[in-house]
């Protein structure tokens, strides 16, 4: 099993040195860039390390993030037009176009779904 970015910051800094091949390439890009600032060694974590635990977006979560990409669409890119609601914008696909006499341009796919 390999170490994770976390937990190699809570070795002693001789045993992290000589385990740092034990890394993932994923982990290792981690160290160096969001957990640069980070200080390495057992007496800046003494009850161990703490993993960060991925965010589980709920459905309420998800549909209200995409409303606030609806008003951006709508109210500042002016690229669907002002009378399209929410929900019709939805059932479309959430596309990021809109044309009047076209209707929706392609709908858009979303990371998770």
């Amino acid at each position: 099993m390999s170490l994770t970015a976390e937990e190699w910051l809570a070795l002693p800094i001789e045993e992290g040195d000589r385990r740092a091949d034990e890394l993932s390439s994923h982990e290792a890009f981690r160290l160096r860039t969001e957990l640069a600032y980070l200080p390495r060694g057992p007496e800046h974590y003494p009850n161990g390390p703490k993993i960060r635990k991925k965010k589980v977006w709920t459905e309420e979560e998800k549909r209200e993030y995409r409303r606030g990409e609806f008003i951006v669409f709508r109210d500042h890119f002016h690229t669907i037009p002002e009378e399209i609601t929410f929900e019709e914008w939805e059932a479309a696909g959430n596309p990021l176009t809109w044309d009047r006499e076209k209707g929706p341009g392609n709908p858009r796919k979303y990371v998770d779904e």
